[in-house]
């Protein structure tokens, strides 16, 4: 009978312990009213020395540049075709840096979770095409900042990430949520 109580109490426990882990696993989602700007804006203030850019786009705000699937298929591929994944994107903030400085931050937002790592792998062909540059000849910050460059998804956001240091980018990017 004792045996009986305390394998009970030790299931009850499993069970609550992981109910706890569950919960503390589920991540934060971004708020209803988060653009794609504001989480371009938040890497931007959490960077100390964020260079000029010579580019910065969005949708969804009056002081930016729009693009069109043309210009999104030469930032992303270094081609002026159309761009497949124009069709997914809803909301867009772009900051590109295309002096002798390697910076960059891109947040493409889709209509879902599916479409958004379409849009992921859009920014990985990114990754690619700067790599293939020869931004390294003049830029000495260019190896590494390539090396520690990172692309994810969070929710329907897909994120680009070229800068000094990605995990304060991502401390900025969370405390939005």
């Amino acid at each position: 009978m004792i045996m009986k109580k305390k394998l009970i109490l030790l299931l009850c426990l499993i069970a609550l312990l992981a109910m706890t882990a569950a919960c503390g696993s589920q991540s934060k989602t971004f708020p209803s009213g988060v653009t794609s700007d504001d989480i371009v804006q938040a890497v931007l203030d959490a960077d100390e020395n964020t260079p000029q850019a010579e580019h910065r786009y969005a949708n969804d705000s009056e002081q930016r540049q729009e693009i069109d699937t043309f210009t999104l298929s030469l930032i992303e591929d270094g081609l002026f075709e159309e761009c497949p994944e124009f069709a997914l994107i809803k909301e867009y903030a772009l900051y590109i840096c295309n002096s002798k400085e390697t910076f960059e931050v891109q947040v493409l937002k889709a209509a879902n979770e599916e479409n958004a790592e379409q849009l992921k792998a859009l920014l990985d062909r990114r990754l690619e095409t700067l790599s293939g540059g020869d931004k390294s000849m003049y830029d000495p910050s260019f190896a590494g900042m390539m090396q520690n460059a990172k692309t994810y998804t969070d929710g329907p956001f897909a994120i680009l990430l070229i800068t000094p240091d990605n995990t304060r980018a991502q401390e900025a990017i969370e405390k939005l949520k």
